[in-house]
């Protein structure tokens, strides 16, 4: 038997994921390259998602910039009120290894709309993508 580990993260917070009815299980390697983004979305069931290599930058809707480097873990929650957009700032490409976990006929993302926001002076400014 042979075992290949893809990618190694820790979570702090601990972890908890519950989900209702019959789920689909969907595991995706993720490489963005340097400056793309993934426009903004939100996921119809809960993500657990490890990078692997480089830094991906978040944007949460209420303007909240988390930045997370090579091993460490974003979990996200399902919902429309969760839009979020990330981005590649760094020089090198970013892959994430990402767990999915939406209802049995959901789509694993929606695109949505960028919420009414302003860039403060300590974050970027966020320009839409594709995902």
């Amino acid at each position: 038997m042979d075992s290949t580990l893809l990618a190694n993260g820790t979570v702090d917070a601990g972890l908890s994921v519950r989900t209702r009815g019959r789920t689909r299980v969907a595991l995706h390697r993720i490489d963005v390259p340097a400056g793309a983004d993934s426009g903004w979305h939100y996921h119809p069931g809960p993500v657990i998602a490890v990078v692997a290599s480089g830094t991906v930058t978040r944007t949460l809707a209420d303007g909240t910039v988390q930045t997370t480097g090579a091993g460490g873990v974003i979990v996200e929650l399902e919902g429309p009120d969760r839009v979020h957009h990330f981005h590649n700032y760094g020089p090198r490409p970013l892959t994430i290894y990402a767990l999915y976990l939406p209802p049995a006929d959901a789509p694993l993302f929606c695109p949505a709309p960028a919420p009414d926001q302003t860039p403060g002076p300590d974050r970027p400014d966020s320009e839409p993508g594709s995902r």
